[in-house]
């Protein structure tokens, strides 16, 4: 996470350069524009992260023999029934 604002910090950082660069003096505007690109990659960064987690989850449920769909719904399921409720593969595995 720590990366992720890092990186997010680092893109605002480096639009309101380019912008200066470009000749755009104006703090207000380079401010505006630098924020937006920071959000952005912000978001772009965040829905990696979460398609990695899933990709993560869909891949161990198959190395488990489990269907990676019934797997992540029946971990939901346990996870709204019971929050902090944490359900592996191979507990589908033993019903």
């Amino acid at each position: 996470m720590a990366l992720m604002l890092s990186f997010t910090g680092l893109a605002g950082f480096l639009t309101s350069a380019l912008l200066l660069h470009l000749g755009v003096d104006a703090l207000s505007i380079r401010y505006a524009i630098a924020v937006l690109v920071a959000y952005g990659a912000f978001v772009l960064l965040v829905r990696g992260w979460i398609a990695r987690q899933l990709y993560s989850l869909v891949e161990t449920a198959k190395l488990a023999g489990v269907d990676p769909r019934e797997y992540l719904a029946e971990a939901t399921r346990r996870a709204i029934a019971n929050p902090g409720t944490v359900t592996l593969p191979r507990d589908l595995l033993s019903n």
